[in-house]
């Protein structure tokens, strides 16, 4: 169960819907910046999509709010003289779907604006906030079985001051990010046997693979810019998330006086599209040399097996979280003692 409980949870749909929105921006954009044409399907389908996901979770605002600001930069920049012409011609496209279709975009597109506005319309009228605190919604009693808020809680009544420096914050704050990306807990919720492991070799090859990453975007980059005009809009939608949840953390560190909910998970949804930018960066870099990319490859791929991967949780897995069984507890310790040597020392 805790094999299965540390993989499965929300992530797992918002990063396919995070992929999926950014592609289908990245279409609408590219047509109506080659032909001056919206594809009225395309574009309902992604409004729907992108109301959807920020359901499933609300970090995925952050790249809403990208989506939009980005389409409506397109749609100004590149208008066309008479605006009638770009009307027009998205009414060709509608006019061309069957009446189902239609019935179903417009079906889908009154669902999905209905749960949006009820879900976050509401918040801002009700609470002035679209995403209030449990404290906003319910007694403080009421609240304290929710262990994130009733932390927060107890941190803020004793909140000692901290040194306010953006600068200071970031520097712990990317270091956090780093180890929680490849930490593992383990151990029940008593602070008392709360640890959290860090496998060595996995983090510091990705430490090294990522200041070569640094490296290589910003000799390479500004190349990889110009050539894929769709990446522009990716690397706009990272930043406006990774500021989000900068900005997040920082609040909540003014506030409760201490570094809380820095996970380095919080990065998945923006780390795919990252690897596909730097990748294309490494590519330029060393287009004459093909080994080195091949071993940039495998040490990569090493890094996603240990710290953070399944191997963490086989090895660091305590004998009460398998079965009362001893040939499965005796497997886990044989699979421990096989992973031992990805982690260097225990």
């Amino acid at each position: 169960v805790p094999l299965l409980a540390a993989h499965v949870n929300y992530d797992n749909l918002q990063q396919p819907l995070v992929a999926l929105t950014l592609l289908m921006t990245i279409n609408v954009a590219e047509l109506y910046m080659r032909k001056k044409q919206v594809n009225t399907g395309l574009l309902l389908t992604l409004l729907v999509t992108a109301m959807l996901s920020s359901l499933v979770k609300f970090t995925y605002l952050p790249f809403l709010t990208a989506i939009a600001v980005y389409l409506l930069y397109v749609f100004l920049r590149y208008r066309p003289r008479k605006a009638k012409t770009l009307i027009n011609g998205a009414q060709r496209v509608w006019e061309k779907y069957g009446t189902k279709t239609k019935v179903l975009y417009v079906s889908f597109l009154t669902v999905s604006l209905f749960l949006f506005l009820y879900t976050y319309g509401v918040n801002v009228v009700r609470y002035k906030n679209p995403i209030p605190q449990c404290g906003q919604v319910l007694s403080v009693q009421e609240c304290q079985g929710y262990g994130p808020w009733a932390r927060n809680y107890k941190l803020a009544q004793s909140n000692p001051g901290v040194n306010p420096v953006p600068v200071y914050f970031t520097g712990a704050w990317l270091f956090g990010m780093h180890h929680r990306l490849f930490f593992v807990i383990n151990g029940p919720g008593n602070t008392a046997n709360y640890q959290n492991h860090l496998a060595p070799i996995p983090a510091l090859l990705s430490a090294v693979l990522f200041l070569g990453a640094i490296y290589v975007c910003v000799r390479y980059g500004l190349r990889i810019w110009r050539r894929y005009p769709g990446m522009q809009f990716v690397l706009f939608a990272c930043l406006v998330y990774v500021l989000s949840v900068w900005g997040r953390n920082y609040h909540d560190y003014l506030q409760l006086g201490q570094m809380v909910a820095i996970n380095g998970r919080y990065f998945i949804p923006v780390l795919l599209p990252l690897f596909a930018f730097t990748l294309l960066c490494y590519r330029e870099a060393f287009a004459k040399h093909t080994n080195v990319l091949a071993w940039i490859g495998i040490v990569s791929l090493v890094c996603f097996v240990p710290g953070g991967g399944a191997i963490s949780y086989l090895h660091y897995a305590t004998p009460d979280w398998y079965w009362n069984n001893e040939t499965i507890r005796n497997i886990g310790a044989w699979l421990k003692e096989t992973t031992l040597p990805l982690f260097l020392w225990q």
